[in-house]
């Protein structure tokens, strides 16, 4: 959902740590064994396999989220929302819009009720997912 992407990737980027990034970018710039400074050799790039899910909400299998839905209503997925670390650096820089309609929870659930239509108070939410594995040499 754009609404969501936007969020993550424009209102709450600057919030951001490097962890929130690793993450939010499915661990694309996650240093690896044999790409760091002091390498570590019981690690082979060869041996690493990389598979990935629903990367943006686009669905691998066209159907379904790789790791399920769950029916989530607008004002819970608010308050799960509300918990994330970069909303709490939000809200720390805009002391003063945190508990009115500009604040940064409150504006999205407003996007997302207007972007589900009339009516709609649930979304199926699902998440990309990515496994990454590594073999480690005898």
């Amino acid at each position: 959902m754009h609404v969501l992407l936007e969020l993550e990737r424009e209102t709450l980027a600057p919030y951001e740590l490097t962890p929130n990034r690793l993450s939010r970018d499915m661990y694309d710039h996650l240093p690896l064994p044999w790409t760091i400074a002091q390498p570590v050799e019981a690690f082979s790039a060869s041996e690493f396999v990389r598979r990935e899910w629903d990367r943006d909400g686009v669905l691998s299998n066209g159907e379904t989220f790789f790791g399920g839905v769950q029916l989530t209503p607008v004002d819970v997925f608010q308050k799960m929302l509300g918990t994330a670390s970069m909303v709490t650096r939000w809200r720390e820089a805009h002391p003063e819009l945190v508990g009115t309609d500009q604040d940064v929870v409150t504006a999205f659930g407003a996007r997302l009720r207007e972007a589900l239509g009339p009516g709609v108070e649930a979304l199926d939410m699902g998440a990309g997912t990515v496994i990454l594995m590594f073999k480690k040499k005898n």
